[in-house]
């Protein structure tokens, strides 16, 4: 007999067809089953007579972890991000200098990991990168990279504007004579 299960520990019991007959598990009863494994326990039933019969039960453990590692979402403190779970890298530009990356994972049962620190402080031009790491049940593992980068959203306007001499007021960039 060939059993699939979804548990850990299983314990087969036999019921005999004759209440003077001799039932044994000559390996035991119960057996401990990894994901995937397979394991027989064995069932021989001895009749008052003396005759007897062997019974192989083939237990299979389905393994019903699931093998998602994706996110559900990557969210920012400061901006936005046109997130996609089957995208891996995202460019950031913001003009914030603190950012806070946050991410949801699709299966509860996933661990998520930061694998940089998830608020990161930036001066003006510099980049950063945040990296999530979401780990299925199985043990399969994806990285998501952000990289953050500050735009410098300071004036470059180095032009003057006018001066005055004295009573004189003179306006304008070019030069000239006054």
């Amino acid at each position: 007999y060939n059993v699939s299960v979804t548990s850990g520990s299983v314990t087969v019991s036999g019921t005999k067809n004759d209440n003077n007959a001799k039932l044994e598990y000559p390996n035991g009863n119960t057996v401990n089953l990894n994901y995937g494994e397979t394991k027989t326990i064995k069932i021989k039933v001895t009749a008052e007579n003396g005759s007897s019969s062997t019974y192989n039960i083939t237990l299979t453990r389905k393994d019903t972890r699931s093998n998602d590692n994706s996110l559900k979402n990557i969210t920012l403190s400061n901006g936005s991000i046109d997130f996609n779970s089957s995208k891996k890298d995202y460019n950031i530009n913001t003009t914030s200098g603190s950012v806070t990356v946050s991410a949801t994972k699709n299966n509860a049962n996933a661990k998520l990991e930061y694998l940089t620190e998830n608020t990161i402080y930036l001066d003006y031009g510099e980049s950063k990168i945040v990296k999530i790491k979401v780990t299925s049940e199985k043990g399969t593992s994806s990285i998501y990279s952000v990289t953050i980068t500050r735009i410098d959203t300071r004036s470059n306007d180095a032009i003057l504007k006018g001066f005055t001499v004295s009573t004189v007021n003179i306006k304008g960039n070019k030069s000239s004579n006054y």
